[in-house]
């Protein structure tokens, strides 16, 4: 059984040196190291769909609340996948352009900016990360697999190492949670071979710092 903020937070402060004075900002570790999973996994459970309508001589769009990554953007009125460009390079076309978009970008996870800019109305269909909800109440129960419980206790772990200054702890605790992660990422994608609808590749995220 998933374990709940509480009793995350209270195992956070146990492996510390059972710090209760702790017990709050323990809180935030587990938010924090939720958080972080998130940016280096992607789970099935953090994939979402949404339909965005052009509206002509419109080139930006709201993205949904939980929005956290683009996966992919279609136009499903013409059976045509758009092929995302980076917020530099989209700042390069021209705006004069008009015609059925080809390409798209993301902007501060907030706004999909399509290019060229529509002429009609086509339906968008957005394939996403989103981020999952922070854990607030003591009783909420994270929506990522149970199994990686683990590796969120130990995130939580050396947040409270480091505010304590003892930072070769810290270390050796995130070099103990990325070897778990790497074994548990194997398992999740081994698992997900198994069915009969295709996800995005699960793996660990490069470039993400704790």
């Amino acid at each position: 059984m998933a374990s709940s903020l509480l009793v995350m937070s209270n195992e956070v402060v146990y492996q510390i040196g059972q710090r209760t004075d702790l017990a709050t900002i323990a809180k935030t570790w587990v938010n924090r190291s939720y958080q972080w999973l998130q940016d280096v996994v992607e789970f099935p459970e953090s994939q979402a769909t949404a339909t965005i309508a052009t509206i002509i001589s419109t080139a930006s769009y709201s993205l949904p609340a939980d929005f956290f990554a683009s996966r992919s953007v279609r136009n499903n009125t013409l059976n045509r996948k758009l092929n995302q460009i980076s917020l530099e390079n989209y700042a390069r076309l021209s705006t004069a352009s008009h015609a059925t978009p080809t390409r798209y970008a993301t902007r501060a996870r907030t706004t999909l900016l399509v290019w060229p800019i529509p002429v009609a109305i086509e339906q968008l269909q957005l394939e996403y990360r989103k981020r999952l909800p922070s854990l607030t109440a003591d009783g909420d129960l994270p929506l990522t697999p149970e199994a990686f419980e683990e590796v969120i206790i130990l995130g939580a772990v050396a947040y409270g190492f480091d505010y304590n200054n003892e930072h070769e702890r810290a270390l050796m605790t995130r070099r103990n949670r990325r070897a778990i992660l790497s074994e548990l990422t194997d398992r999740l994608a081994d698992d997900l071979t198994d069915r009969d609808e295709p996800l995005a590749p699960i793996g660990i995220q490069t470039g993400v710092v704790a």
